[in-house]
């Protein structure tokens, strides 16, 4: 099954109705994975409230759809970023980022629409363009990962 424009605006105007930000959303086989934002941080309750609106939506409006399984949730802490707009909003934090046959662990620094710029353990920069990306994740210390709040 293909992700569809007419998929991607359901999901997307479901989304939205419900007060939340669309982060990014893919279909794998007949499981259809939705990551949304909140300010403040979105929950198990609003990811719960999102599920449900869409499947309503999908039962209604989108025969062919019926039979996607949906998995909606928060992008997480060491999420995985897509667009442009999630590599300037991680400015600051540690990323781990997979080229062909390299990966590379570094602070991101600075990002636009067609590159990043990371900066390595050693303080060398690295400019590295969007096209050349194969995954990027937020990656945090275990400290991090553990700290009390």
């Amino acid at each position: 099954m293909i992700l569809t424009d007419d998929l991607k605006t359901l999901v997307t105007q479901v989304i939205k109705e419900e007060g939340y930000k669309l982060y990014h959303m893919e279909l794998k086989g007949k499981r259809l994975h939705i990551y949304l934002e909140k300010k403040g941080g979105a929950t198990l309750g609003d990811c719960e409230k999102v599920s449900k609106a869409i499947a309503l939506r999908l039962a209604a409006e989108a025969a062919e759809s019926r039979d996607l399984m949906l998995d909606v949730s928060t992008p997480g802490i060491e999420r995985m970023l897509y667009k442009p707009r999630h590599f300037r909003d991680a400015i600051g934090e540690r990323l781990q980022v997979k080229l062909a046959g390299e990966v590379i662990e570094a602070r991101l620094v600075d990002a636009n629409k067609e590159k990043i710029e990371l900066e390595t353990p050693a303080g060398m920069s690295r400019r590295i363009s969007y096209n050349e990306i194969l995954s990027a994740q937020v990656k945090r210390t275990t400290e991090e990962l553990f700290k009390r709040r």
